[in-house]
C-alpha cells in the first residue's frame, strides 16, 4: 500500500513538470508569434555595414546617381510634353532604388571577400610580434653603411686632428653589418663583460643620461627598429630586430651602459673632467672593439695619460679643449676619421678581428703567401658629443671592415699618401714596417712576391718587390 502511494506520487510529480514545460515552451510560441506577425519561420537578415572610408564615396555615389537621374528624367518628360510628375518620377524612383541596392549588394560582396582576409589588430606596431608565423622583409640588409670619406692625396698634417662638425641625425647608425657585429657584442658582453665594460663611481649618472639618450635616438631615428613598449607596467625598448628587450626604468635590470652596447655597434667612452686636476678622466666605456689596448688598464686613468701606448688617444686632450669644440652646443658633434691596416689569413673570425687588446694581434699567424685579399683596411669613425645633464663628454667609435682589394683603385694613391703622413710614433704603433711594402706595393700596381715569415716576429722584411 505504501509503495503504490510513493509511485502515484512520483507518476503526478513528472506529470506536473511536463506539462509546466510545455506551457512554457507553448507560451514562448505565442510571444514569438506577435512579436514576427504571425510568422513561424525566422527570417534572417544580414545588416550591410558600411565602413566608414566608405561611406562618404557611397553618399556621394548616390547623390551623383540621383542628380544625373533628375536631369534624365526631366528631359523625358519635357520631350513628352509633361512635367515631370506621374509616371515619370515613379520610375526615376524605381531606377534610383535598383542602382542603390546594387551599390550595396557590392558592398557586401566585398565585405565577404575581406572577412576571409587575416585579421591584423589596428594598434600593431608592426614589429611582427603579434603575427610570428610571418616573415618580415629584411630591408636591413639593404642599407648601406654610413659613408666614409675617401682617402686623401694631400692629408693634412697627422696633429690636426682632422675634426669636423657631425650632423647629430647621424650620431648613430644602423646597417646591413649590424645582425654579425651584433652577434660579436653579444658574445664579448656575455663572456668577457669586465674585459669590454667598465665603469667608475664617476661616470654612473652620465651612463643613465646616455642609456636615455641613445634610446630617445635609435627610437626617433629607426622606429622601424627600435620601439619603446609597455611590459608589466615596466618601459622597455624593443630591438626589433634582433627580437630583444631592455628596461630603461629603475631599477634597471642590466646596467645602463650595456644597454647602450647592446643596442648600437658604436663603442661608448665617457670623459669626465676632474675639479682636482682639471683634466678628462676616462670615467666609463664599453669598448668591445678595442684597437690594440686594454679597457681595465685606463679605466680611471686620465685621458693625456692613455695614449701611452695607445698614440691615437694622445690628441684626445686637444680635442676636448680645442675652440670649435668648446663651442658646440648640446645637440651637436664633431667627428673624425682614422684606419688601421690588419691582416687575415683566413682563419679568423669576426670576433678575432674586431677585438683586439694586443697590437701584435692586428698581424697573426705564419702565412707563407700574404696575398692583396688577407689585407683589412680598419677604419674607425670617431664621434664627440657633450651630454648636457652631466656636462660629460661621450666619445664614441664605430669600426669598419674593408678588404684593401676593395679599395677603390683610384683612391688606392691616396691611401698610400696618408700613410706616409703618419708620423714615426704612429707609424711603429699601426706596424707599418710589417705590411708597408705589400699595401704599397698593390696600391702602386706592383707586382708582389712574399716570403714566408712569422707576422708575430719583427725579423725581415715580409715583402719584396718585383721591379
Amino acid at each position: 500500500m505504501e509503495f503504490n502511494t510513493i509511485f502515484l506520487f512520483a507518476v503526478i510529480t513528472i506529470l506536473c513538470l511536463v506539462f509546466s514545460t510545455f506551457a512554457i515552451l507553448f507560451g514562448a510560441t505565442l510571444v514569438n508569434l506577435y512579436k514576427r506577425n504571425g510568422n513561424l519561420h525566422l527570417k534572417l537578415t544580414k545588416p550591410v555595414i558600411i565602413p566608414a572610408y566608405r561611406q562618404e564615396a557611397t553618399a556621394k555615389y548616390v547623390e551623383d546617381l540621383k542628380a544625373r537621374t533628375g536631369r534624365t528624367d526631366t528631359t523625358t518628360s519635357t520631350s513628352r510634353g509633361g512635367n515631370g510628375d506621374g509616371d515619370d518620377d515613379h520610375g526615376s524612383r524605381t531606377t534610383e532604388r535598383v542602382e542603390i541596392e546594387a551599390i550595396k549588394r557590392r558592398i557586401a560582396r566585398e565585405d565577404k571577400r575581406i572577412s576571409k582576409l587575416p585579421t591584423f589588430e589596428q594598434d600593431d606596431c608592426g614589429d611582427g610580434t603579434n603575427f610570428p608565423e610571418v616573415q618580415m622583409a629584411d630591408t636591413l640588409s639593404t642599407v648601406q653603411p654610413y659613408p666614409l670619406p675617401p682617402f686623401r692625396e694631400r692629408p693634412p698634417n697627422y696633429m690636426q686632428m682632422g675634426l669636423k662638425k657631425l650632423d647629430i641625425d647621424a650620431w648613430l647608425t644602423v646597417d646591413k653589418n649590424y645582425r654579425d657585429q651584433h652577434g660579436v657584442r653579444k658574445k664579448l658582453l656575455d663572456r668577457k663583460k669586465e674585459e669590454v665594460l667598465q665603469v667608475t663611481d664617476d661616470g654612473e649618472e652620465a651612463c643613465i643620461e646616455l642609456m636615455e639618450e641613445v634610446v630617445g635616438f635609435l627610437v626617433k631615428k629607426y622606429p622601424k627598429y627600435f620601439q619603446l613598449v609597455e611590459r608589466d607596467g615596466r618601459t622597455k625598448v624593443l630591438n626589433a630586430i634582433m627580437e630583444e628587450e631592455f628596461c630603461v626604468q629603475r631599477p634597471y635590470e642590466m646596467h645602463p651602459l650595456e644597454v647602450c652596447a647592446r643596442l648600437a655597434n658604436e663603442d661608448f667612452n665617457i670623459l669626465f673632467k676632474s675639479e682636482f686636476s682639471g683634466e678628462h678622466v676616462l670615467a666609463a666605456s664599453a669598448t668591445l672593439f678595442p684597437a690594440g689596448w686594454r679597457l681595465r688598464e685606463r679605466i680611471g686613468t686620465s685621458v693625456s695619460l692613455l695614449h701611452n701606448p695607445v698614440p691615437q688617444w694622445q690628441d684626445i686632450p686637444d680635442i676636448l679643449s680645442h675652440s670649435y669644440f668648446t663651442r658646440l652646443s648640446e645637440t651637436s658633434c664633431m667627428e673624425r676619421h682614422s684606419f688601421f691596416i690588419q691582416i687575415n689569413p683566413g682563419d679568423r673570425t669576426l670576433q678575432d678581428l674586431l677585438f683586439i687588446q694586443n697590437p701584435q694581434d692586428f698581424f697573426p699567424g705564419r702565412i707563407s703567401a700574404l696575398s692583396p685579399s688577407h689585407i683589412i683596411v680598419r677604419r674607425e669613425r670617431q664621434s664627440f658629443r657633450r651630454l648636457p645633464k652631466s656636462n660629460t663628454v661621450v666619445f664614441t667609435v664605430k669600426t669598419t671592415m674593408q678588404r684593401l682589394i676593395d679599395v677603390p683603385e683610384a683612391n688606392r694613391p691616396a691611401l698610400v699618401s696618408e700613410i706616409k703622413a703618419w708620423p714615426e710614433d704612429i707609424a711603429a704603433y699601426k706596424g707599418l714596417a710589417i705590411w708597408q711594402r705589400a699595401v704599397f706595393g698593390f696600391c702602386e700596381g706592383k707586382r708582389t712576391v712574399v716570403e714566408d715569415q712569422d707576422l708575430g716576429s719583427d725579423v725581415g722584411t715580409l715583402t719584396r718587390i718585383e721591379e
